[in-house]
């Protein structure tokens, strides 16, 4: 028995609607002539259609995605690509091969501060380094040092390492000291403090999805490397059912739609009687196990399928009462 209040459907008597009101003939099924009643939007629509693939013609043509990925210095150059020359730059500071550079360097660090903030509007000189100092620079000797052994300089492009200063002074040529740590993040140097806040939310979350299971993002990291092309393909394999399913439906609706309920039915029923039937073999090889640390393991694993199996057989339950 299902629901007493269920939708189910009727069929009007000629000459009189499913709602009682009188027709001057009685259709079985959609009418034979339709046409397009919504051709102001139909019409609005295409427009869109055709902007959108204006825009992303433009964005394709003319648009540099590495802009976004590796980020640009104060003067147009983009890290980690061989530049063009931009006119009204400073020469020595434009045209630059940055290769080998990937990271956006920030004399002011303040400017990670200030994006909470809805009045501050901080200013910052960027340039791209090939490593971000990890350690504290005091002096300028220990920046001097760091440009000539990791061979990423602090300055700007046109300074030359014996050249460098403090520039607490307000020089804008090279950054004030001390640098503190920086780590590198999405292609940007950020002070460590704020990494390591965001490394404690993900370890935060990371232990609250170990406590549902164990190593459970790097599972299913390692399942998503090792099952991605199967995975695309049985997304695309869904989209085509999908349209298959939508053209059918309009030449065989009702053959689709009792196929879908009676796959839908048959699908709970085998995949409930699966869960149910690993269950019981787990159930069976575990009270054969002695107690050891394997059995608890073991344990585990069945108590993970019981609760799997009960949850599948009431989605089941709730499917197959909804269908009838």
């Amino acid at each position: 028995m299902g629901f007493d209040n269920a939708v189910k459907p009727i069929q009007a008597k000629p000459g009189e609607s499913s709602q009682g009101d009188e027709i001057d003939e009685f259709t079985d099924g959609p009418a034979a002539t339709r046409e397009c009643r919504d051709v102001v939007f139909l019409a609005l629509f295409v427009v869109f259609v055709i902007g959108m693939g204006l825009v992303s013609w433009r964005a394709i043509t003319l648009g540099n995605p590495y802009r976004i990925i590796y980020g640009t210095d104060s003067y147009g150059n983009v890290c980690n690509q061989d530049n063009k020359v931009i006119e009204g730059v400073k020469p020595a500071l434009t045209g630059i091969d940055l290769r080998g550079k990937p990271y956006l360097y920030y004399f002011n660090v303040n400017v990670f501060t200030s994006v909470t903030s809805i009045t501050d509007n901080v200013a910052s000189t960027k340039i791209c380094v090939s490593k971000c100092p990890s350690t504290t620079i005091s002096t300028v000797l220990d920046m001097q040092n760091f440009a000539t052994n990791t061979d990423s300089r602090l300055c700007l492009y046109d300074i030359k390492t014996a050249a460098y200063f403090d520039g607490s002074n307000g020089n804008s040529g090279c950054p004030s000291l001390p640098i503190k740590p920086q780590e590198e993040f999405l292609y940007r140097c950020v002070p460590s403090s704020i990494t390591n806040r965001i490394d404690h939310v993900a370890t935060a979350i990371s232990s609250l999805l170990n406590a549902i299971e164990e190593n459970l993002v790097e599972k299913g990291a390692n399942d998503i490397m090792n099952s991605w092309f199967e995975m695309c393909l049985l997304c695309a394999f869904a989209v085509v059912v999908s349209v298959v399913l939508a053209l059918l439906l309009q030449f065989v609706a009702w053959f689709i739609v009792w196929f879908m309920v009676v796959a839908m039915v048959i699908g709970a029923l085998v995949a409930t009687g699966v869960c149910w039937y690993h269950y019981h073999n787990l159930r069976r090889s575990l009270d054969a196990m002695p107690a050891d640390d394997t059995s608890l393991r073991m344990e585990k694993k069945v108590r993970d399928w019981l609760i799997g199996s009960i949850c599948m057989t009431v989605i089941t339950a709730s499917i197959y009462h909804i269908s009838i």
